[in-house]
Order: structure tokens, then C-alpha cells, then sequence
């Protein structure tokens, strides 16, 4: 296996840091938590989001900011982020925000040879 390491780092660090530096070399991140869903993990990445002011957007399918955990929410918005009641909405923010266009090849192009 060929793993591309940092300055310094080691093959054992990637267990321990490997989600930290993912998130540190974001421009944002995207999280989806269900209601009933335990999770730590999700929440300290955005808890290093919010003390890096990487934005996050957070998409709560099945719940309202009000059920939520308010120092989850507080994060949130702290970081610069968002939060969103659908994927599509999400989507749709971020295409805008970062001004994203998605190019569809929809034209069949036909070389010399198929003429």
C-alpha cells in the first residue's frame, strides 16, 4: 500500500490524525446527523471546524434546530457554516456560495469516422 505521509508524520499517526488533517485541509464540510444516530467523531470534527473557522454545513434530516444540541448548533455557525433540513438544500447553497457549475455532456459528438 502507498501511503503519501505529511512533513513528519508517521504510518502510525494516519490512525490517530488521519480525520483531523482531512478537516484542517478543507475549505468546508459537509455532516448529515440523524436524530437518534450516536456519533463522537462527527462532533469533534466540527468542533476543530469551529476552532479553525472551516465552515460546516449541517444537514438535520429528521429534526429542528431546537432539538438539536445547542453547542452543536453554536459551533455551526461559529465556524461560518450553515444548517440545512435536506440534502438538496445543502447542495444547492454550496453550488451557489461557491459558484459550482455542473456541466452535462448531453451532445453525442460524432468523430470523422462515424460521419
Amino acid at each position: 500500500m502507498k501511503v503519501f505521509l505529511i512533513d513528519g508524520n508517521s504510518i502510525t499517526d494516519l490512525n490517530y490524525w488521519g480525520d483531523e488533517e482531512a478537516v484542517i485541509r478543507s475549505d468546508f464540510i459537509i455532516a448529515y446527523m440523524e436524530k437518534n444516530v450516536k456519533t463522537v467523531g462527527t462532533i469533534r470534527e466540527i468542533h476543530d471546524c469551529y476552532l479553525f473557522k472551516i465552515p460546516v454545513y449541517l444537514i438535520l434530516p429528521d429534526q429542528t434546530k431546537t432539538e438539536a444540541n445547542s453547542t452543536l448548533i453554536d459551533m455551526v455557525i461559529k465556524s461560518g457554516g450553515d444548517i440545512f433540513y435536506s440534502i438538496n438544500d445543502c447542495i444547492k447553497f454550496i453550488k451557489e456560495k461557491y459558484n459550482i457549475k455542473i456541466i452535462e455532456n448531453t451532445k453525442e459528438t460524432k468523430t470523422e469516422k462515424d460521419k
